[in-house]
C-alpha cells in the first residue's frame, strides 16, 4: 500500500488538465472512486484511428482506387468510416469528462485556454520547421509561420486544436446547458439527432429526384454541431443515464449504426463513383458520428464491467492513455521522418504485403514511435505540463 502522500500525487498526475486538450482527460470524482478504464481504452482506440486516418491512398483512402465494387472495396470503405470516428470519440470524451466540472468562465479562460494556445504554437512550429527542412515551404520565415498559424493552420491534422479552442470558449455555456437538461430532454436531443442526421438526409436524398428538398433554416445546425451534440451525448451516457437507459440505447445503437454505416458506405460509394468526383456535401458531413460513438462507448463500458482486467493491464492502460494527446500532436511529424515515411513502400514492394495490411502495420508502428517520443518529451520540464 502506497503512503497517502504518494497516492495523492499519483491521483493528481492521473487527473492533470493538459490531457484534456485532446478531449480525453482522465478524471476521478474522489481518490476512492473506481477508475473508469473504458475511458483509457476509448482514448487509445481514438488515437490509433486518428493515425490511420492520415495513411492516405494506401489506407484511409484506399477504396478510392477501385473503379468497381468488390468485397475488399466495401471493407476499405468501412475502414474509411472507422477512421473518421477517432476525432468524434475524443469529442465524446470531452463531454463525459469536462461538462461535469464546475468552473467560472474566467477560470476556463485563464486555466484551459492558454495551455491549448501554447500547445498549438509549439507543435505547429515543430511541424513548420520540418516542412521547411523538407522543402515544402516556398518562402519560409516568421511572418509566413504566423500567417499560417492564425489562418488555416500549419498542417491539416491540427484543425482539431482550433476547433477545441472554440469548444473551450463555449464550455461555460455548454456546461450550464448540460446540467440544466434532464433525462427526458437528453432523450429528445438524441431523437432530434436521429431524425436530422439519419432520417432527413435519407429522405432528402430520395426526394431530390422529385425536386423536393428541406429548407436550410429548418435544420438545427447549432445543436447538431459535432462540438455540441457529441459532447452532450458523452455527458448524458456517462453522468445522467441510468443502467436501464444505457441497456436500452445499446440495443437501439446496434440497429441505428447498422443502418447509419450502411448508408454512409452507400453515400461514400456514390461520391467515389460520381463523375464529378465528389458530392455537394461529403458523406461524413451528412450523417452524424454520434451514434457510432455511443455504440463504441456502451460496448466497451459493458465489456470492462464484465471482464476482470489483469494487474499488468490495469497498470499499462493509464500509462498509454496518458500519452494519447502527445501521440496525436507528434504523429504527423513522426510519419514524415525519412525512415518512417518509407516504411509503407518497404512493406508493399520489398515484402509483398498488401496495401491495406501495410497501412495497418504502418499505423501501429507510428503509434508506438509516437508513444515513445511522447514519453521522452514528458521528461522535458516545460513540455511535461502540456502533455
Amino acid at each position: 500500500m502506497l503512503p497517502d502522500c504518494i497516492e495523492k500525487c499519483r491521483l493528481q498526475q492521473e487527473m492533470r488538465p493538459a490531457a484534456e486538450y485532446a478531449g480525453a482527460a482522465m478524471e476521478s470524482d474522489s481518490k476512492f472512486s473506481k477508475r473508469k478504464y473504458e475511458y483509457d481504452i476509448i482514448r487509445i482506440l481514438a488515437a490509433f484511428l486518428i493515425i490511420f486516418a492520415h495513411t492516405g491512398i494506401d489506407g484511409m483512402e484506399l477504396y478510392r482506387t477501385y473503379s468497381n465494387p468488390s468485397i475488399p472495396y466495401w471493407v476499405y470503405v468501412l475502414a474509411h468510416i472507422m477512421g473518421l470516428t477517432g476525432v468524434a470519440l475524443f469529442q465524446f470524451l470531452s463531454g463525459a469528462l469536462l461538462l461535469k466540472k464546475k468552473e467560472s468562465p474566467g477560470t476556463v479562460l485563464r486555466k484551459r485556454l492558454p495551455r491549448i494556445l501554447i500547445v498549438l504554437a509549439v507543435f505547429s512550429a515543430a511541424a513548420y520547421l520540418q516542412r521547411c527542412i523538407d522543402g515544402h515551404v516556398e518562402e519560409p520565415g516568421l511572418f509566413d509561420f504566423i500567417k499560417r498559424l492564425t489562418g488555416n493552420g500549419v498542417i491539416t491534422p491540427y484543425w482539431y486544436l482550433y476547433a477545441y479552442i472554440g469548444f473551450l470558449i463555449s464550455l461555460p455555456l455548454l456546461r450550464s446547458m448540460a446540467r440544466a437538461m434532464d433525462r427526458a430532454e437528453y432523450e429528445y436531443l438524441l431523437r432530434i439527432a436521429l431524425v436530422f442526421s439519419l432520417a432527413a438526409p435519407v429522405g432528402i436524398q430520395w426526394t431530390q429526384w422529385a425536386g423536393i428538398s428541406l429548407n436550410d433554416f429548418v435544420y438545427p445546425a447549432w445543436l447538431l454541431g459535432d462540438f455540441v451534440l457529441i459532447p452532450l451525448a458523452g455527458y448524458y451516457f456517462a453522468e445522467i443515464a441510468k443502467d436501464e437507459d444505457r441497456n436500452a440505447w445499446l440495443k437501439r445503437a446496434v440497429l441505428i449504426c447498422i443502418v447509419c454505416i450502411a448508408l454512409m458506405m452507400y453515400t461514400a460509394h456514390a461520391e467515389n463513383m460520381s463523375q464529378a468526383g465528389t458530392l455537394p456535401r461529403p458523406f461524413h458531413a451528412v450523417y452524424s458520428l454520434t451514434f457510432p460513438c455511443v455504440l463504441i462507448y456502451l460496448v466497451i463500458k459493458k465489456a470492462v464491467g464484465k471482464i476482470r482486467l489483469s494487474g499488468r493491464l490495469q497498470d499499462a492502460l493509464p500509462k498509454v492513455s496518458a500519452c494519447c494527446f502527445g501521440m496525436y500532436l507528434v504523429h504527423i511529424i513522426v510519419m514524415n521522418l525519412p525512415l518512417v515515411r518509407d516504411l509503407p513502400d518497404f512493406l508493399k514492394y520489398r515484402l509483398g504485403i498488401s496495401s491495406f495490411v501495410s497501412s495497418a502495420l504502418f499505423t501501429a508502428a507510428v503509434a508506438v514511435l509516437s508513444f515513445l517520443v511522447t514519453l521522452l518529451l514528458k521528461r522535458i520540464p516545460g513540455l511535461k505540463k502540456l502533455l
